[in-house]
């Protein structure tokens, strides 16, 4: 146990002064109108996970689902119909989760391990996704022609934006405690992709031939000359990979362009993107969020199997993190932090050191705080150690939860 704690500082609380060295190549997953396929970063494609066969439609969306590597994304009708939210596994294989009515564009995974859906007509929707056809519960209405949908991870809020024909695209803020919805930001062109970055708090809105930087209080920070249809944040590296057609750009820290992959056998345009792998926590459907309760996440580090993990909580945020020249991890070190991190805690946490499994999975949980600390977002991130991990980490994005009263 010693041993483990001192992994355990050395990771979460002291910054690493590690020369700064690449990721691990990992592939994309991209979603089209002819199917769902992963790309190296060469632009070859590598793996066929669904296919459009009879053109009916397009797939609008793909992200990573919790577990053992499946995918989730939406069907959707090319004009008029059903859309369909499924799971696809790593042979192929989709299982139908829910359908919703009408053309739908974009989902994303929610704080308390549930999905949120925005649809074309203006309806956002909360789903467990872990049912066929299990019922939905409507999150807000009116946000026609909703486009774009992400989580703030500061507050837990829905951040939808909109594709507006003739007129600028629109951002909107749904509280996630209340329902009420605000419009957040005004950009000049309709909105066809959005995501949250976890390093720097700020939101990247994709329009057509351009995106912007939105800061959480609606304040458009910068615009960027490059547009496109998708957009995926690695939180990890803090780059911003933006799909435009068939190509890929990937944008560093500063906003330079880092790599362009083109990948012209996919045929049709990029719709939806994300990084192999990048999901290794997960939050458990079946947490509520609610002060007392346990909350349970998920981890699952593939590359590191039979290795030590170790988690840590905070109330002080996302920000700066602890740099370890590899990456980040995205936690602020405070008093909760330095506890959790170094001892287990009698009735607050369970199972947070260990073994990952023979597959590289855990799962870990805490008690959600019945203090002032309720209005504000608790932070959990995870690491395990790997010798042949850059920094010597295998690192996760981490998982922010809004205690509900």
């Amino acid at each position: 146990m010693p041993r483990f704690c001192r992994l355990a500082a050395a990771a979460l609380v002291v910054a690493s002064s590690a020369t700064a060295q690449f990721v691990p190549e990992r592939h994309y997953i991209v979603s089209n109108d002819d199917g769902i396929f992963a790309v190296d970063r060469q632009g070859a494609t590598v793996t066929t996970y669904a296919v459009d066969t009879d053109n009916t439609g397009r797939y609008n969306a793909v992200a990573m689902a919790p577990g053992n590597g499946d995918l989730a994304t939406i069907f959707s009708p090319l004009v008029t119909g059903t859309s369909r939210f499924s799971r696809v596994n790593i042979v192929g294989i989709e299982t139908r989760l829910t359908t919703i009515s009408g053309v739908t564009q974009a989902f994303a995974p929610d704080q308390n391990g549930q999905w949120v859906i925005a649809t074309g007509a203006g309806e956002v929707f909360l789903t467990s996704g872990s049912v066929s056809n299990g019922p939905m519960s409507t999150i807000a209405t009116g946000l026609v022609g909703a486009n774009a949908i992400t989580i703030d991870d500061d507050t837990g809020d829905y951040i939808v934006g909109r594709f507006l024909i003739g007129s600028g695209g629109l951002v909107h803020r749904i509280d996630r405690r209340t329902g009420r919805v605000t419009t957040m930001a005004t950009v000049p062109s309709s909105i066809l992709a959005i995501d949250h970055n976890q390093r720097t708090g700020d939101f990247v809105v994709v329009s057509a031939n351009e995106f912007h930087l939105v800061d959480g209080n609606g304040s458009i920070l910068r615009k960027i000359g490059y547009g496109g249809n998708a957009v995926f944040v690695d939180d990890v590296t803090g780059h911003i990979h933006l799909a435009d057609g068939t190509g890929i750009r990937e944008f560093d820290e500063n906003l330079q362009i880092a790599r362009t992959v083109s990948a012209p056998t996919l045929g049709s345009s990029i719709n939806g993107i994300t990084i192999w792998g990048s999901r290794k926590l997960c939050p458990a459907s079946t947490n509520t969020n609610r002060v007392g309760s346990y909350w349970r996440a998920t981890g699952a580090f593939p590359d590191s199997k039979r290795a030590s993990y170790f988690c840590a909580i905070s109330v002080s945020g996302l920000r700066g993190g602890i740099d370890i020249g590899a990456g980040r991890i995205n936690i602020t070190p405070d008093a909760l932090m330095f506890l959790t991190a170094s001892q287990p805690v009698p009735f607050f946490t369970k199972r947070f050191s260990g073994l990952t499994s023979s597959s590289g999975s855990f799962s870990a949980e805490f008690v959600l705080p019945s203090v002032s600390v309720a209005a504000i977002p608790v932070t959990f991130a995870a690491v395990a150690v790997n010798p042949n991990k850059p920094g010597g980490l295998d690192l996760a994005a981490s998982l922010t939860v809004k205690i509900l009263p």
